[in-house]
């Protein structure tokens, strides 16, 4: 009987030898992805310029606002324990491909009556032990497979865990060039405010003069009153912004320095990528193929699990009626196992749930790559008429700069009178807003082109 049982043995397990290399083929076949997606970047020189984010920003306050963030930043440290619960989720996913040694110790009265007894009651021994040792070799690479499953989950997470590093640090620099705006832009206000308080100086001596109705005072009331809500708002949002970076850096606004003028800033040529390498720069892409490859890693796993596999248990029991002669009886029983899955329906289930999560995995790439690509060219089209915007107000400026000197220079030698002075000066402020907010609308065109190519706080490994 034992020797029929062994050329049964051996002949299954030569079927399912003889089939390894079509199992393989087979799965490498089902578990394909499209990564032509997203080819190799092509070598750029403007690409190494600008890969990271402190080569792209050099202003040394938003550097150690960042770094204050990323070192106190509650929102940025539940980032990072996604790392460690995906590792420690790889290691449990893992643990059967490891020998497992158990143990146990009891104590339980009883009481027995069998032919093993001649049908004698007979008390039944209460100390007993148990110790088992079992493991499943890896004979198709099921355990190989799902290793590379986990490690490139654990590299996926990785990657997201960059996501939201780029999330948090242009959060940051759109927080604190808003600041830097409303500073500068909370300063010409109050040089509007002094120049209407000027004008309306001298309306009142006009009128009381005799030379004018109060129809000009009440104008300058009203726009006095309006510029003096607008400074409100002004410095309403200018609190709320720093209230929004002190929420962003973890920590008080103690570490939140005085914001420099926004016009002082000068803005760096924009880095031209193809398209091919700026998805391999983001890493919600990087992540997402690595999801592809972890999923056709587990669905290889799971396929294999459908095949028979090889182990070795080892159980050992002793029992005994005195705790001083622990195996008074004893048994020991070992050797290999072969778990043939005849029908199971768990295991089929199990590899088309696998199947549909990867054929999901794949679509929701490929949304990624495309709405990166859309992304980025928003980014570029705000960014180019933003510039322009930029250029236009610049000029405008410049031609309210000249209208000024020659209005002080008509004042000067009597052919205009001071009110009309002021007015130009006040059209000439007004036109300095309007270029600081397309100056502005510029900076926010960087950030987002900057953050939609995935130049982030440190390169893409």
């Amino acid at each position: 009987m034992h020797i029929y049982l062994y050329f049964l043995f051996v002949w299954l397990l030569t079927g399912c030898v003889t089939r390894e290399s079509d199992i393989n083929r087979s799965l490498s076949e089902e578990t394909s992805f499209p990564v032509e997606l997203v080819p190799p970047p092509k070598p750029d020189s403007n690409v190494t310029e600008f890969f990271t984010y402190k080569n792209l920003f050099s202003e040394p306050e938003l550097h150690i606002l960042i770094e204050t963030a990323l070192e106190h930043s509650p929102f940025w440290h539940v980032q990072l324990s996604r790392v460690e619960v995906a590792k420690a989720k790889a290691g449990l996913s893992l643990t059967g491909s490891q020998p497992e040694l158990l143990g146990s110790v009891a104590w339980q009265a009883g009481k027995e009556k069998s032919r093993e007894t001649n049908n004698q009651t007979q008390k039944l021994p209460q100390f007993k032990s148990r110790m088992s040792f079992g493991w499943e070799l890896d004979l198709w690479g099921k355990w190989k497979a799902l290793r590379e499953a986990e490690m490139k989950m654990v590299s996926a997470e990785n990657h997201l865990i960059l996501a939201a590093q780029l999330e948090l640090i242009y959060e940051i620099s759109r927080v604190w060039h808003k600041m830097k705006f409303l500073k500068e832009d909370i300063q010409l206000v109050n040089n509007q405010i002094r120049q209407h308080h000027e004008i309306h100086t001298l309306h009142l001596h006009r009128y009381h003069a005799g030379l004018e109705d109060n129809s000009s005072i009440i104008e300058m009331e009203i726009s006095l009153k309006r510029l003096a809500s607008e400074y409100n708002l002004l410095l309403q949002n200018f609190e709320q912004a720093k209230i929004t970076m002190t929420t962003l850096l973890g920590s008080d606004d103690s570490k939140i320095s005085e914001p420099p003028p926004l016009s002082k800033d000068k803005f760096l040529p924009s880095p031209s990528f193809p398209h091919s390498s700026v998805l391999r720069n983001r890493p919600d892409i990087l992540a997402g193929e690595n999801k592809i490859r972890s999923l056709a890693s587990h669905l290889n796993a799971t396929s294999l699990d459908l095949y028979p596999s090889i182990g070795i248990d080892l159980t050992g029991v002793g029992m005994s009626g005195d705790l001083s002669k622990p195996f008074t009886q004893w048994k020991l029983q070992g050797g290999p196992i072969l778990d043939i899955p005849l029908w199971s329906p768990k295991r089929k289930l199990k590899v088309a749930e696998d199947k549909a999560k990867l054929r999901a995995a794949e679509l929701d790439w490929k949304s990624l790559i495309l709405r990166g690509i859309e992304e980025i060219d928003k980014a570029k089209i705000h960014h180019l008429y933003a510039s322009e915007e930029l250029e236009l107000s610049k000029n405008i400026t410049d031609q309210f700069k000249d209208l000024a000197e020659i209005a002080m220079q008509k004042f000067e030698v009597g052919l205009t009178s001071k009110i009309d002075f002021l007015n130009m000066k006040i059209r000439w402020t007004a036109q300095k807003r309007n270029m600081l907010q397309k100056r502005y609308d510029l900076w926010v065109s960087v950030l987002d082109l900057g953050k939609s190519l995935g130049i982030g706080w440190q390169a893409i490994p």
